[in-house]
């Protein structure tokens, strides 16, 4: 009981958060570590608020405003461990948009990025509506030549097309260190040629739309909840269902067990009873057997003394009584 009422709590708990967070906006980063999520939300937030390193910098989930009620959120690599994979999860099942940062100097996506997309994916209220929210967002541009950047988008968007069903989402190449450089020495081209400004008007065009949905999207996250909690309690009744039947299994077999010994000893202590019978039966038949004898050795000696003559009984009696003094 102690363990349902744990779990209606945690229900409530989370359905509340849901409402508190219903009039934020999140914006949400994804992607490997040292892939420059955290440099490119600091170059649309055109502040330094999240830690950037050679190595991992973010450890837990960080939120910086965008604009009113807007939230730029900055999670740690999903490569980095088990427990930042948890911390970013719970970060993206309340996210409005999910930025997916991947830098083509390396290649195309490793396999446990592809894994990524399809687990955020699952934790929106449907796959169509996860990627009407996601975008992909190549950093480093500068550092390979257009030509293969754009074979190596091309093959990335084929991978997300057939290992995650997404298309038509929203793609953007971004240098940020051009960008930081534009605006520190006062050169526009730089800044434009960064294509940081154009995925910062993309992400505040579209924050009226998000913001519209928002209901929609509480209920369905509302909604999910609720049946991931329905599934987990049904899933611990089953647990407890097969405890009890084990239990039960258990205590039928030691009951059977005891019947079985008392069975045994009931047919036991009957054995020895009617051993115990018989045995006094055929010692009363032998008392009356040696009573018969007795009886007939004593009328046969009488009748042996009455057919001597007289003078043989005369002797035999004073012999007797000879024999008695």
């Amino acid at each position: 009981m102690r363990n349902f009422d744990s779990y209606v709590e945690d229900l409530k708990r989370k359905i509340e958060q849901i409402k508190r967070e219903s009039t934020n906006i999140y914006i949400v980063n994804a992607g490997r570590m040292n892939h420059g999520k955290s440099s490119l939300f600091n170059s649309l937030l055109d502040e330094e608020i999240f830690k950037v390193g050679d190595i991992r910098m973010t450890k837990s989930r960080q939120d910086a405003m965008l604009s009113n009620n807007v939230y730029l959120v900055d999670t740690p690599g999903l490569d980095a461990d088990e427990n930042d994979d948890a911390v970013a999860i719970e970060t993206y099942k309340k996210a409005n948009m999910v930025v997916f940062v991947h830098t083509p100097e390396i290649g195309e996506l490793h396999k446990d990025e592809i894994n990524s997309i399809n687990k955020i994916a699952s934790l929106f209220p449907s796959k169509d509506y996860f990627w009407k929210h996601f975008c992909l967002v190549f950093t480093f541009k500068e550092k390979i030549s257009e030509e293969n950047l754009a074979s190596i988008k091309f093959k990335i968007l084929q991978d997300i097309k057939i290992h995650c069903g997404g298309e038509n989402f929203p793609v953007f190449e971004v240098s940020n260190s051009r960008y930081q450089k534009g605006r520190k020495e006062n050169k526009p081209r730089f800044v434009e040629l960064s294509g940081i400004e154009e995925l910062k008007a993309f992400l505040l065009n579209n924050i009226k739309i998000w913001q519209q949905d928002m209901a929609v999207l509480q209920n369905k996250r509302m909604e999910k909840l609720k049946e991931e909690a329905r599934s987990e309690v049904l899933q611990k009744r089953c647990q407890v269902q097969r405890l009890i039947d084990i239990k039960r299994e258990k205590n039928n077999n030691e009951e059977n067990r005891l019947n079985a010994l008392v069975d045994d000893f009931y047919n036991g202590v009957t054995e020895l009873v009617n051993l115990y019978c018989r045995k006094y039966d055929e010692a009363k038949n032998l008392e009356n057997e040696i009573k018969n004898l007795d009886k007939q050795h004593r009328d046969e000696v009488n009748n042996f003394i009455e057919s001597l003559p007289s003078w043989r009984r005369e002797f035999k009696d004073y012999t007797i009584e000879s024999e008695n003094n």
